[in-house]
């Protein structure tokens, strides 16, 4: 290119190249941005679901609160007896 060349446009429209495809670098597929909808993705009420059987699951009453209700149950009195005797063992 010469300085005194014209860098304007004249050109015919078949001389131009395509535009150009542009992709996201490989290394951001690592990411998960939540701008795409996934197609196993659940909607809300099924999310809700699972939330309310996960509290559910957490809230069961099943477990004795105190000692005292712990001691009557043959299972939590040998549970009770194995940590003693791993905490003896131990020196701790």
């Amino acid at each position: 290119i010469s300085n005194g060349e014209d860098l304007s446009d004249d050109g015919d429209e078949s001389d131009r190249l395509p535009a150009r495809v542009r992709k996201p670098p490989g290394y951001l597929r690592d990411y998960v941005t939540g701008s795409e909808k996934q197609q196993n993705e659940i909607d809300q009420n099924e999310m809700d679901q699972v939330q309310n059987l996960a509290i559910a699951m957490f809230n069961s009453n099943e477990d004795p609160l105190t000692y005292e209700e712990a001691a009557l149950t043959d299972t939590w009195k040998e549970a009770m007896d194995a940590e003693i005797c791993a905490i003896e063992a131990n020196d701790t």
